[in-house]
């Protein structure tokens, strides 16, 4: 048996009156708890059978609200529990949610929609700081859209930038400049010269470089570079301000 309960007392009458859904006399029921008892029934607190999981399962199914409004208040009241279990099992929660979002794909959808639609402001700042960290991400899509509106065959990803950035030495192709700070992602064969867009057509320069090369065939270009060094031409001279 529980413990007896030690509360203040409160009569029938005084909980109807004030909304409480529980009182307490301090007198034993007749199977002898000291317990709380119900405000609409007089019933025993210490006398109700627990609901069974199979009740319980069939009153949440019924009432979805009320059960993610318990959930809510739970994880509000237990907030350092939660963080420290996520941190300890990092792995386990993420692959148990992975395998949730496999079997249950239309509510996961219609979850991510409510919360969108719900939070635009955080969701502006998750995006914003995603830009701002991404920086080269953001860009490898802006070539892929721009092919694909040149219907240029061809991907690229992000890593294969950056390998190529390692392969260069973090130098410009033409000038060997150092760019690993700053650096354009140039076409070899231009796309509006039915140029690729696989990373085997692209190569790493700087922003004069590759301004200069605009839109030009490379051989074109090579012949521009060895005239302007014939005449002694400084590589950051006169240039276009379109990239191919």
């Amino acid at each position: 048996m529980a413990d007896p309960y030690s509360g203040p007392i409160v009569t029938r009458a005084e909980a109807k009156a004030a909304g409480l859904r529980r009182f307490f006399t301090s007198e034993p029921c007749k199977r002898g708890h000291i317990a709380q008892r119900q405000t609409s029934n007089g019933q025993c607190w210490g006398c109700k059978k627990p609901p069974s999981a199979e009740y319980m399962a069939a009153w949440l199914a019924r009432n979805p609200e009320r059960r993610r409004a318990i959930t809510r208040t739970y994880r509000e009241r237990h907030q350092e529990e939660y963080r420290a279990y996520y941190e300890q099992n990092f792995d386990k929660v993420h692959a148990r949610n992975r395998a949730w979002r496999a079997a249950n794909q239309e509510a996961y959808r219609r979850a991510v929609a409510e919360w969108h639609k719900a939070h635009p402001e955080e969701i502006k700042r998750i995006h914003q700081k995603w830009v701002e960290a991404n920086p080269e991400k953001i860009a490898t899509n802006a070539r892929t859209q721009r092919a694909r509106r040149l219907k240029a065959e061809g991907t690229h990803t992000t890593d294969e930038v950056l390998a190529l950035l390692e392969k260069q030495d973090g130098k410009c192709v033409y000038c060997t400049k150092a760019i690993r700070s700053k650096y354009h992602v140039d076409h070899i064969m231009p796309l509006a010269l039915d140029g690729s867009n696989w990373i085997s057509n692209l190569q790493l320069t700087c922003p004069t470089c590759n301004h200069r090369k605009n839109r030009m065939h490379p051989a074109a270009f090579a012949a521009r570079m060895a005239r302007d060094e014939c005449v002694g031409l400084d590589h950051k001279s006169q240039y276009s301000d379109s990239t191919s």
